[in-house]
């Protein structure tokens, strides 16, 4: 759980340094550039013999799902919406992860979606916007005041930004769902070794979709010295070093708290982008409630998961002999 904390915290600040510094680099070209510098970290741990040639191409397609394509889909998102704004859309993650599980494992465990859901209200608290009560007033059917309501809340342009981080969003917890069900299957395997092909399968794939789609590379060229440095520290930090922690932290967690932690990076943005970067951003009292219902997530979560460890650690009943 360590782990998924310090993610968290990194990536919780990367929101708004992508939005600050690296508003006029085209999506798909730092996309391309952050996995590529991310690579470059877990090079010395690309070696074949270390992976069975079936698994290094699982990990790698694994890689063009979670980071390449989960990339593509994030940084287009910050065109039409704000900083924060990209960190609230994430609110769906924890949904996505649980549901993948249960698909995978042909059951269906309420708790942990029930958790899921909790998360995604404590971090929609944040999002929620109400629209003048003139309009609710003269609305007469409750529907119509819902439709309202979401009309402000994804209004405009907002509405593409939502339907681009849903898809970035679905590939972020396929791509942990897999690597949570992978990695126990090969545990002599090198844990660097496995995600250096992940990660290189995400570089391969976010670099051919920038090529493929005439990006434009040279907005690199207006970069700064120092916007290079901040163009390394989200490749390096909060794109390799953080997803292998995150990956890492993913396989020793239940799926009900994995998919809580998905959205703990939301309200941790949002005080971000208050306290450090200085934007506009949701009132403190809705930030404390979103805390509020996160911390009871993770608690209903981890309750679970304990209630299941115990009843596989004690032993069977005995039946009756009459």
């Amino acid at each position: 759980m360590f782990f998924l904390v310090l993610v968290s915290l990194v990536w919780a600040f990367s929101f708004g340094l992508i939005g600050a510094y690296l508003a006029g680099v085209d999506p798909s070209v730092a996309a391309a550039a952050r996995l590529a510098l991310a690579s470059l970290v877990f090079l010395p741990f690309l070696r074949l013999g270390r992976v069975p040639v079936r698994y290094a191409v699982g990990f790698a397609l694994l890689g063009v799902v979670q980071f390449g394509f989960m990339y593509i889909f994030y940084l287009a998102a910050f065109g039409p919406l704000k900083p924060y704004e990209v960190a609230l859309f994430t609110i769906f993650t924890p949904l996505y992860v649980t549901l993948f599980d249960d698909l995978l494992e042909h059951r269906f465990e309420f708790r942990w979606l029930a958790a899921a859901v909790l998360a995604a209200l404590g971090a929609g608290i944040l999002l929620w916007r109400t629209p003048s009560t003139l309009s609710l007033l003269l609305e007469p059917s409750l529907w119509g005041r819902l439709r309202l309501c979401l009309a402000e809340t994804l209004g405009g342009e907002k509405w593409h930004g939502f339907l681009l981080m849903q898809l970035s969003n679905a590939c972020f917890a396929a791509g942990q769902i897999a690597h949570k069900r992978l990695r126990p299957r090969i545990a002599a395997a090198n844990e660097s070794a496995l995600f250096a092909w992940a990660i290189a399968g995400g570089a391969v794939a976010a670099t051919a979709y920038a090529v493929a789609t005439g990006a434009d590379w040279r907005t690199l060229e207006n970069l700064t010295p120092a916007l290079w440095l901040v163009l390394a520290y989200l490749g390096v930090v909060a794109s390799g070093l953080c997803f292998f922690l995150w990956n890492r932290g993913a396989t020793r967690v239940a799926v009900g708290t994995l998919a809580v932690f998905n959205n703990l990076k939301i309200p941790l943005g949002v005080v971000c982008s208050l306290f450090v970067f200085a934007t506009p951003a949701p009132d403190i009292w809705k930030l404390l409630a979103s805390f509020g219902i996160m911390f009871a997530a993770v608690f209903m979560a981890e309750k679970r998961s304990t209630e299941k460890r115990e009843k596989e650690k004690s032993p069977p009943r005995e039946g009756k002999h009459g």
